[in-house]
């Protein structure tokens, strides 16, 4: 959508209720330097934007955090803090009249999950991606796209969402330790202190 208008992109906001996307999300974006800052909740996202005023932000659209808030709200309320922020939805289902709402609220950008979060701040610096680069998601993608729908759709639920997935119980768990150990130990010592709202999920949480 608008992507035409050129930004310096330093600071990225994050806003996602599932640690392991956030992980995803944010190992994609070590390589291009920027600052990453993670929030699970709207609250969060609010806070956060407001100390440190990022020039993009992508936001889940289903966040399960105890409130009928959602990433559309989400992305209203950071428009009307700042009307320049590159604002980017992501959702599993991208629907017209989801698309429409957004927009209407400040969108910048609408898409289907999974989502290359690098590809989204090239948009928003005015950068076409290179489509060789956007032509498949990775295999990762692909499968913690499967595993967080299950989730959201079984509650965080271990067992439920591994007899959906097809799989055991352990080799579930496995695969989610896998994705936040992955993006863990990629990222330098000096992020990590970064990330003020940073929550790991509970047992209850995880079923």
């Amino acid at each position: 959508m608008d992507g035409a208008r050129k930004r310096s992109v330093t600071r990225v906001l994050l806003v996602d209720d599932q640690e392991v996307q956030l992980d995803v999300w944010d190992l994609q974006l070590r390589e291009l330097r920027v600052e990453v800052f993670r929030a699970n909740t709207p609250r969060q996202a609010l806070e956060l934007a407001r100390i440190t005023r990022p020039e993009v932000a992508i936001v889940d659209m289903v966040l399960d955090c105890g409130n009928d808030r959602s990433g559309l709200d989400v992305i209203g309320a950071l428009h009307d803090f700042d009307p320049d922020m590159y604002k980017h939805l992501a959702s599993s289902w991208v629907g017209l009249k989801t698309t429409f709402i957004a927009c209407k609220r400040g969108c910048n950008d609408v898409s289907s999950k999974p989502i290359d979060a690098r590809a989204v701040v090239k948009l928003a610096s005015g950068v076409q991606p290179d489509p060789e680069d956007e032509a498949y998601p990775t295999l990762d993608d692909a499968e913690w796209f499967h595993i967080e729908r299950a989730l959201h759709e079984f509650g965080g639920n271990i067992m439920h969402s591994a007899e959906a997935l097809g799989l055991f119980p352990f080799s579930l768990r496995r695969k989610i330790h896998g994705y936040r150990v992955r993006a863990v130990v990629s990222r330098p010592d000096s992020d990590r202190k970064q990330r003020r709202f940073r929550r790991h999920p509970s047992k209850s949480q995880l079923g």
